[in-house]
This record gives C-alpha cells, structure tokens and sequence, in this order.
C-alpha cells in the first residue's frame, strides 16, 4: 500500500510544472507506466504459451491416438475380409454339396411340392439340414426346373441380375452375389446367392443364405469389436467413413459436424455445451477424429489464470484511472481552453486572447496562436479597408452609371420623368435608363439582375450597355430585347435579367413595350388611379439563345403616368414576415395627387415602404422609374 501511494503521488506531482519544464519530462515519469504494462503483457505472454504447450501436447497425444485407432481398424478389416472369404467358401461348399446330392439321386427334384414346402422331402428337407432358406434348379435353356421354396419354379434366369449364373454353363468357377433384393421380391434385402454348375447334366445350382444369418458373421469383423468407447468423458475418438457417416466411437462426436473440420489442423469445437480441441487426420478411407475437453486439460491452470485476471483487471484500473486523470489535468484541460480562445477568434472576436502556460510547449503555442492571431487582425483591417474603398468606388461608378433624370429632363415640358435605385447592399443588379432614339421617340425601362453584390452590378452594367447601343441602332424594341438576350445568353454563368422595355412616340403617345418576365408595371390614367395592367410576358433574358421575344403597344394620352418597378419594393420584408406587396404599392402611389411631380409621387412610396420594414434589414435592391406625359409633340419628326 505504501509503494502504490508513493506511485500515485510520483506522477500527482507530475502534473505540478512550470512552462520552463518540457512537456516531454512529464511522458518520461509517465514510462514508469509502461513497466506495469509490461508486466501485464508478460503474463498473458506466460498464458498463451501455456495454450500453446496445451495444443502442442494435445497434438502429441491425438497423433499416437490416431495410430492405435488404425491399428484397430486394420485388424477389424483383416478380419473381417477373412470371415468374408471363409463365408463365401462355406456358402460354395453347400452349393457344390446340393450339386453332389442331385447327380447322386436326380429324383429327389420330382418329389411332391407340398412335402418338399413343407420340408419333408426332396429339396425341402435337404434346405432344413443344411438351414439354408433357398435353392433354385436351372436347366440349361435359363429355366428354374426345381425349386426350394417351388414358387421360384418357372423363374427365367435370363435376365438381370440372375443372367450372370448362366456363365456357369461355359465356366466351371463357381459365382457369388453378396447380399441382395430377393428376385421374387425386390423390397426383401434378404439373401447372399452362390450357384455351380450342375454335375449331372448341363445347368445351374443356386442357392440363397438368410442376410441376418450372413451379416451376424460379418459383424464378427465389425470395428465395434475391436474399438471400445473411452472410459474417459474427457478423452473422446472417433471413426467416421469417406462419406462422413459415424462409423464407431464415442456418441458424442457423432453430432461433430465433419464439413467444418480441416484435417491435419487443431481446431476448436462445441459439443454438449462444452469446448473441445479436436484433431482429425484421414487414413485411406477413413477419417480418424481425436477430441478432448479443454476445460479439463486447462484445469491445473485454471486457479493460476483467475488469479491472473483479477490482479490485471485491478492493474488495469488504477493504471486507466491514472492515465485518465493525468492526461485531463495536464493535457486536456490545456487543449479546452485553447479550443474555447480559438472558436472564438474563429467566430470573429479577434482579441481573444490564449494564455495556457502550464508547460514549455503550451506557452509557445499560445504565443503563437496569439501572434497569428495580431496579424489576422491587422491584415483584416487592411484589407477591410481596402474592400471598402474598392466598393465606394464601384459605388461611385454604378449611381454615375444610374442617371440622374429628374436633372437630366429638368427643362423638358413635354413629359416628366424621375428614377430612383436603393440596392441592397453597397451596389446592386437593378438598373433604369431614359433616353432619346431621335428627337420623336425615347426609350426608358427598369431591369432586375439575379443575385446582389458585386457579380450583379457587372451583368447590370453589361445590360445597360448593351441596351443603349442597340437602341440607338435604330432597331426596333423586340430586335433590341432579342439580340440582348442572345448576347446576355453567351458564357452565362447562371444569372438571368427581368425588364420592362418602352419606346413612347411623344407626337402620337403610343408606347412600344417588350416585357421579359418582369412585373407588371402601374398605369393611371388622367384623372383616375394607379393600377396594375396585364401585359404581354416573353422570357427571361440569358437563359437561352434563339427566344423570340414579341412587343404589344399602349397608348398614353397627356396626364397619364406609369410607373416601372422591380420586385424589390412588392416583396419588402417586416420584421413579421409580411410582404409590402402590389396592393401597399398601389395605396401608396393612389395617396399622392395626381398634380404632385413625379419625384413627390417616389418619395411617398418609398417612405411607405421604410414605415411598412421598420428596422428589417432589405430584402432586395429596390428600384422605381416613374414617367408622366405632359403633353404630345406635334411638331417632332422621325
């Protein structure tokens, strides 16, 4: 007791370290361990060569087993094949006697049927001398001309198996058939057959022995008699057959499954509940098995290896417990603490600080991580600022991109015309444009790009200009629309663009309109209240090349206004979820005058729009083009 409190004080003070002393000096005292484990191994090293002497013994003894059971067999077999040859030549001796009796006294086949069945004369009474329980004359046509039992008589032994006896005619050797089905009854496995040849005159003499009265003589031969069962119910042989069949042995090997048992090798097997060590080997056609309780041959060992498990499993404890609560105070706790710091700066709490200093190693480490940590910090700074100053400056560039047309239209009488953008972040993907084709008509439109950020304000850009150039080609609307969609359409990284695209005649009113799946913009008439029209809806633009995109027409009369927005002001978010929708949009646009500027009329809907969200963060960039016609132009040309 007193050793094992000073080991567990010894490394309960190795956890007690500075950061000057090394990591390594702890795992060093921690090898002092490792002598215990190396006891442990020792003993099951000790175990396992005991198995191994146990299977070798084993093997020694099945091997010696093994040639005393062949021996055995070898016996039984030699004796068995002389009891064979000496009934085969006892059952010759008979049928050459009834041959003798017939040349001597042929009458002896005429006698009365029912006294020779009756074994009172003739065949009959020469069967119950000799206890033979068939005899069958032949005459040399195949024939059976006399008969013990006489129902045999008539029997025509020109077929199969009895064919063979008519050899006899030609051979003078005499011909047995070992056991077989009685010819008269095929079901009845019941006599041996001998025939010779008849001495009197050209034929056959056949006669059967009783199978019980053979196969008792063979069993005289039997393994049986030469192998007894052991007496050891630990010590247990066996014989089985090529077939796998029991031959003789012990019953309890009987129920070995052989197909499992590879032979020449040491195996282990369960029979009647208990293990067993099995050996089997195969000599000629017989498959030799040698089986023995390992309970029982492991039974000396067995106090020394309970002994063993027990003192290791205490061992095992203290030294888990040990290992367990040393690594926790030294290793693992040092390892949270540093993890908490780092999914912190992880999440972005860049003055986090790490500040482990139970060891050598932990202290540089916390250094480290500290001082990649201070220039993380210092190069986000940088390049946040750097990121910022690049998004002003695309910011700059997008709203100069955006004209201003309240400004730009500020002397025109003849219409009115103001825009307006809100991206979601610093830039967006919505655009708006209004300008003049020729000195009669004027194109102006709203477009929504797919996604934010930076991607959609270069595809926004690209629109634009695409839109301008083509425009000012002289081309009509849907030629316009098309060619962008083909052009938008090539190296499409998966963006897409919605629109609504007028061309206005200001001498006739009639506005030329192509909508690429894009809201429905709002009309009022002079007069009367915004509402939503149904136009015409082709495709998204860059999503496919070759769409043909078909334009419909509108008239606008002097006092009437319309107003093209994106989907960023309809599905303004609240912080509830709700939706400011078409029908807030409409109220909104209804409560401004109709005599109010177009500017006025943006102004009120889009305060609408920041009471409706409060302090919920944009959902979308958001765009409105209001245009109103003043008045038509007659004196413009084309």
């Amino acid at each position: 007791m007193t050793c094992l409190l000073k080991i567990v004080e010894y490394f309960y003070g190795a956890q007690r370290t500075t950061s000057d002393v090394p990591i390594r000096v702890f795992f060093r005292r921690m090898l002092c361990l490792c002598a215990l484990i190396s006891l442990l191994l020792s003993i099951v090293v000790s175990i396992d060569f005991d198995m191994h002497e146990i299977d070798r013994a084993f093997c020694a003894y099945a091997d010696v087993k093994i040639r005393e059971l062949k021996a055995h067999v070898d016996r039984s077999q030699n004796t068995g094949d002389e009891l064979k040859r000496q009934t085969r030549e006892s059952a010759i001796r008979y049928a050459n006697m009834l041959s003798e009796i017939i040349a001597a006294d042929p009458d002896i086949l005429n006698e009365d049927i029912k006294d020779s069945d009756a074994g009172k004369a003739g065949l009959g009474l020469v069967m119950n001398r000799l206890k033979l329980s068939e005899m069958s004359v032949v005459d040399e046509r195949g024939i059976v001309i006399a008969a013990y039992p006489s129902v045999n008589i008539g029997v025509d032994f020109n077929q199969p198996p009895l064919d063979e006896f008519l050899k006899l005619r030609e051979s003078p050797e005499p011909i047995v058939q070992e056991i077989r089905p009685n010819f008269n009854n095929p079901d009845d496995m019941s006599r041996m057959y001998v025939g010779v040849r008849r001495l009197d005159q050209p034929g056959v003499v056949q006669l059967g022995l009783e199978a019980n009265r053979v196969e008792k003589i063979y069993q005289l031969g039997s393994l049986a008699n030469f192998i007894e069962p052991s007496v050891e119910t630990d010590r247990l042989f066996a014989v089985f057959n090529r077939s796998k069949s029991f031959e003789v042995g012990d019953d309890v090997l009987a129920k070995l499954n052989l197909d499992q048992i590879k032979l020449n090798e040491l195996q282990h097997a369960r029979l009647n509940g208990k293990t067993y060590l099995v050996f089997a080997r195969q000599h000629d056609d017989l498959i030799y098995v040698v089986s023995s309780n390992l309970r029982s041959l492991m039974k000396s060992r067995f106090m020394m290896i309970a002994s063993l498990i027990v003192a290791n499993f205490f061992i095992f404890f203290l030294v888990f417990f040990l290992i367990s609560y040393l690594i926790k105070r030294c290793v693992v706790e040092n390892v949270y603490k540093i993890n908490g710091s780092l999914e912190k700066i992880t999440n972005g709490d860049l003055n986090e600080r790490v500040d482990v200093t139970t060891s050598k190693e932990f202290a540089d480490l916390s250094n480290g991580v500290n001082m990649t940590v201070d220039a993380l910090k210092n190069a986000n700074e940088e390049v946040t600022k750097r990121v910022e100053e690049e998004l002003a400056v695309a910011q700059k560039i997008q709203a100069e991109a955006l004209p201003d047309l309240a400004e730009r239209f500020s002397e025109e009488d003849r219409f009115e015309v103001f825009g307006i953008n809100r991206p979601m972040h610093r830039i967006g993907g919505d655009m708006y444009d209004f300008f003049f084709i020729n000195d009669r008509r004027a194109m102006f439109y709203v477009a929504d790009v797919s996604g934010h950020g930076v991607p959609a304000a270069l595809v926004m850009m690209k629109t634009m200009a695409l839109v301008k150039n083509l425009a000012l080609s002289k081309k009509d609307i849907a030629t316009v629309v098309t060619l962008t969609n083909e052009y938008l359409s090539e190296n499409n990284s998966s963006m897409f663009v919605t629109g609504f695209f007028c061309v206005i005649d200001l001498k006739t009113g009639v506005t030329t309109y192509v909508n690429a799946g894009h809201n429905p913009p709002f009309l009022r008439r002079k007069g009367g209240k915004f509402e939503e029209i149904k136009p015409t809806v082709n495709l998204l633009l860059g999503i496919g090349n070759h769409a043909p995109y078909e334009s419909a027409e509108l008239k606008l009369e002097p006092g009437d206004e319309l107003a093209l927005y994106t989907d960023g002001i309809t599905e303004a978010t609240a912080s509830d979820i709700d939706l400011f929708e078409t029908s807030r949009a409409l109220e909104a646009l209804n409560g401004v005058d109709e005599n109010a500027s177009a500017k006025t009329a943006a102004k009120k809907l889009f305060e609408a729009i920041d009471r409706f969200t409060d302090s919920a963060e944009p959902s979308d960039d958001q765009t409105l083009l209001l245009f109103k016609l003043n008045r038509l132009d007659q004196g413009a040309t084309l």
